[in-house]
């Protein structure tokens, strides 16, 4: 992502500008001297101003700006990537949308190869594993599929996270499937909950523990 935006200026030379016999006037020199300073300060202004306007590049005050218009509350532990990612996932949010749109929104959301989707078209269901990405940007497209998918289709979350134990030489893979039913049909007979959990038997094996 762009990080900041340079405006080429061309060089003035203010000393340049005044008719010789003042070049060697120790008044001027002192008053171009000074200019020549508030001329470098305008330089800035001007850049500031225009990389505000994009959101890739604005500061983190236009940045604040663009999430209260959004209605965007950032968390404390969020950087300014995760926010600027999150707000141009909220802009670039266009309905309707197909399922290739809808890869290269996540790909831009959450990173290529951070997710999975599987389309169970008989049975209406529409299933997404999120593997590497930070858990802000998972919950925003949680919210952004649920907004955005048909109001016909069941949306499977699956969290796989990896845990290490420090104090052995293996590595546990612990998965959270979340189910949002869209309607009040009952549910399918290979789900059941229990201990505030859902557990499916026919999404690639994935199963909960209680998480």
């Amino acid at each position: 992502m762009v990080k900041s935006l340079t405006i080429p200026f061309e060089p003035i030379d203010l000393m340049g500008l005044l008719p010789p016999y003042f070049q060697e006037v120790k008044d001027y020199i002192e008053l171009m001297r000074t200019e020549q300073i508030e001329l470098e300060k305008l330089k800035q202004n001007i850049t500031r101003v225009y990389s505000n306007l994009f959101v890739q590049t604005c500061d983190e005050s236009t940045l604040h700006d663009h999430e209260q218009w959004l209605g965007i509350f950032a968390q404390p532990d969020d950087t300014l990537e995760i926010r600027r990612i999150r707000v141009l996932s909220r802009y670039n949010t266009v309905l309707p949308i197909t399922l290739p749109s809808l890869r290269v929104m996540l790909n831009n959301l959450l990173g290529a190869g951070n997710w999975e989707v599987e389309v169970d078209y008989p049975n209406y269901i529409f299933s997404i594993k999120f593997t590497g990405a930070a858990t802000s940007l998972t919950y925003e497209a949680e919210n952004m599929l649920i907004q955005m998918l048909p109001a016909h289709l069941d949306i499977a979350f699956i969290i796989e996270r990896k845990y290490e134990a420090s104090n052995y030489q293996f590595g546990l893979m612990e998965s959270q499937v979340k189910r949002i039913y869209t309607d009040s049909r009952p549910l399918p007979s290979d789900v059941e909950i229990y201990l505030g959990s859902v557990v499916t038997k026919n999404i690639k094996g994935v199963y909960t523990d209680g998480l």
